[in-house]
């Protein structure tokens, strides 16, 4: 079995050779913009995360582009680039014929799978409006290798059991925004209670659409079916044929229209604006769990550094705690 070099270790091999085996996630024809000469971009991953490649025009191999998905041993040098990013230049590659797939899927083990399982059923469970909870057990239940799927394939939660997690979040802290409010912003003159139901259900089907638009983990990639739709329709048609399935037990069109309406404001900021309040806290649920998800990835990104700092990518400072860079977890987990 090849040597096992994490990504998480490739700093510390800074202008070294070394030899190791990672999933191959994409491998790309490119040219440079100056003379036009071509190269592969390729994008590989372990159990520790991503890190990108660049095979030259000396070394390019036809072959290499049926290796995409598979796992790969690789030759490489580590380089860093101009913006403190760190490359493999990639010398070498080939099939690895023995190992331990666990090794380079990066997300939920088994036990943390079946923890989000049963929360992501509790919070079904939770509604009481019937036909609003056969839709959502219709659709979850029906999701092969649910806990499979990223959220995205480079963004947020780009890692295997993403989608799952993104998913319980949003609606949980969606849920947690309407209690709060319910409880303690008292108004003497307005005594309206919240949609739970109408919440919880927009806020686990508004990104449903990534099964139609991903494979699964662990060669997770757009699906070139669902090409031509965004994740706001992907979503929306996935609910629909939901729907139709349901026949006489789906919900009632009134709460299907308040439904995708939430939806909608979720991926229509300027054309649609929220109609209920159930809408505006999705809507910013969904917004503030980005934010974050963004500002921990330039964290983590930097976590080798510590205090207030700048950076390029990001555009804007960013404070590092001290205990990041000693290794310990960001989430507190």
């Amino acid at each position: 079995m090849s040597e096992r070099l994490k990504s998480t270790d490739i700093p510390s091999y800074f202008t070294r050779t070394f030899s190791s085996s990672f999933l191959l996630q994409d491998i790309l024809l490119k040219e440079t913009q100056e003379n036009r000469h071509p190269y592969y971009l390729v994008r590989l991953q372990d159990a520790s995360g991503t890190v990108f490649g660049t095979i030259w025009k000396e070394c390019m191999k036809e072959e290499y582009l049926n290796m995409s998905h598979k796992i790969v041993d690789i030759k490489s040098l580590v380089t860093q680039n101009q913006d403190g990013h760190y490359n493999l230049v990639i010398r070498e590659m080939s099939l690895c014929n023995e190992y331990d797939m666990s090794d380079y899927v990066n997300g939920l083990g088994e036990e943390e799978s079946r923890k989000y399982f049963e929360l992501l059923w509790k919070l079904i469970e939770s509604v009481s409006d019937a036909p609003t909870k056969a839709l959502l057990k219709s659709i979850f239940g029906n999701i092969e290798n649910l806990e499979k799927y990223p959220a995205t394939i480079c963004g947020h939660h780009h890692f295997e059991g993403g989608y799952l997690v993104y998913t319980y979040s949003v609606a949980c802290m969606a849920y947690r925004m309407a209690l709060s409010l319910s409880q303690y912003n008292f108004s003497p003159s307005l005594h309206m209670t919240y949609n739970l139901d109408l919440l919880v259900a927009g806020s686990l089907l508004h990104a449903v659409g990534t099964i139609r638009m991903h494979t699964p983990s662990p060669d997770a990639r757009r699906r070139e079916n669902s090409i031509p739709l965004n994740m706001h329709e992907l979503t929306v048609l996935h609910i629909q044929e939901a729907v139709c399935k349901m026949g006489e037990d789906a919900p009632e069109e009134s709460s299907l229209g308040l439904l995708f309406h939430m939806i909608g404001c979720v991926y229509e900021s300027e054309r649609r604006k929220p109609l209920i309040r159930e809408a505006l806290i999705l809507k910013s649920a969904v917004c503030l769990h980005e934010k974050i998800a963004l500002l921990e990835h330039f964290i983590y990104k930097n976590k080798d550094k510590s205090g207030i700092l700048y950076d390029d990518d990001l555009g804007n400072y960013i404070y590092i705690p001290a205990e990041v860079k000693n290794g310990e977890d960001i989430l507190g987990q």
